[in-house]
């Protein structure tokens, strides 16, 4: 009989060795999918990342810009009689910069979003202006068949501060991410409450309290209704796709405004000067020219006439001259009685 294996052991070998196959494929197959997944979350917070960084360094140094018009007034009021000289007069008024900061909401995401920073992109050996109108636009992506909508968000940034509506797509701009779901922007406004007969006493401060209101739309019209130019809090929700575009996953990242985060300084108007009459600004340029340079007054003599007398120092400069003339005369007289006494002496030792 010839040595071999026998059926039975070949089907058992055969079976233990589909059996150990299968698990390690199986492990291999929950790796490499484990593996997969781990790559999309890295790849989705990479791109969250890259916009919180970006959003950050522009928003941080968000402002609104103010420029110095001057306004004419027809007449104005002479502060000693109060009537109407007739003559013009020109005021410098502060004016924001209109659309400083600026959004648009369509079908439930942030299309557009604008403003002023001084935290432009620069670029290496390249002389850059350090405040730059940046804006960011929300675009559809091209759309496969059976895909669902997804966008990309474009940061685009202008030297020119004032704001002018951008093209679908502008050849400046530089994609920041792709595969988003949706945005929205959402604005925080810091409001002091008001408490109705809550009076302060004399000498005792109460902490003021505040509210904060959220809205998804920034214009002019929300900085005149809050009395705020910038908003306090900027909260991005951005949801992303993943690679298939069969998942997504949501985030949130707030960002202050360090331009406008306190609460505005209440600024008491500067008081007008109050009309004073002739006669006190009379005395009081008296007062002020008083025992100072030369001063003309009006001396009347004996004989009824009124001669100018210049005056130094509150003293007539006549009088001033006498007494000069004196003390050179009595000068002068001690110089010759000490001359004749040497003399004198000098006489007396020779003989």
């Amino acid at each position: 009989m010839k040595p071999g294996f026998s059926i039975l052991e070949i089907l058992v070998a055969l079976a233990l060795g589909t059996f150990i196959g299968s698990a390690i494929f199986t492990s291999f197959m929950q790796v490499n999918r484990g593996y997969k997944v781990a790559r999309q979350v890295v790849d989705l917070d990479f791109k969250m990342c890259v916009v919180q960084h970006q959003l950050d360094r522009d928003l941080s140094g968000a402002f609104i810009p103010f420029s110095l018009k001057k306004k004419k007034e027809e007449s104005a009021s002479s502060p000693v009689d109060g009537k109407k000289t007739g003559q013009k007069r020109e005021e410098k008024v502060e004016t924001p910069l209109k659309d400083g900061f600026l959004s648009k909401v369509t079908d439930g995401n942030t299309t557009l979003f604008s403003f002023v920073t001084s935290n432009p992109l620069s670029v290496y050996g390249h002389m850059v202006p350090r405040v730059a109108r940046v804006v960011y636009q929300l675009i559809p992506e091209k759309q496969r068949s059976g895909e669902p909508l997804s966008y990309a968000l474009f940061r685009t940034e202008y030297k020119e501060l004032p704001f002018e509506e951008p093209k679908e797509k502008s050849s400046e701009g530089i994609k920041v991410i792709g595969g988003i779901k949706s945005m929205l922007l959402e604005y925080e406004v810091k409001v002091a409450e008001e408490k109705e007969g809550s009076k302060e006493k004399e000498g005792e401060k109460k902490p003021e309290e505040f509210t904060y209101e959220t809205t998804n739309v920034w214009s002019e019209e929300h900085a005149k209704k809050f009395k705020r130019n910038l908003p306090s809090v900027v909260t991005a929700t951005i949801s992303l796709w993943g690679k298939a575009k069969k998942r997504f996953r949501k985030f949130v990242c707030k960002t202050a405004i360090v331009a406008d985060s306190l609460p505005p300084k209440k600024v008491k108007p500067p008081e007008k000067p109050k009309p004073q009459k002739p006669e006190k600004k009379a005395n009081q340029k008296k007062s002020q020219q008083k025992g100072v340079g030369k001063i003309a007054r009006r001396r009347k003599s004996k004989t009824g006439k009124e001669n100018r007398v210049i005056m130094v120092a509150g003293i007539p400069q006549d009088e001033i001259n006498q007494e000069s003339l004196k003390n050179k005369i009595n000068d002068t007289i001690e110089r010759a009685n000490t001359l004749k006494n040497r003399v004198s002496s000098a006489k007396r030792n020779m003989g």
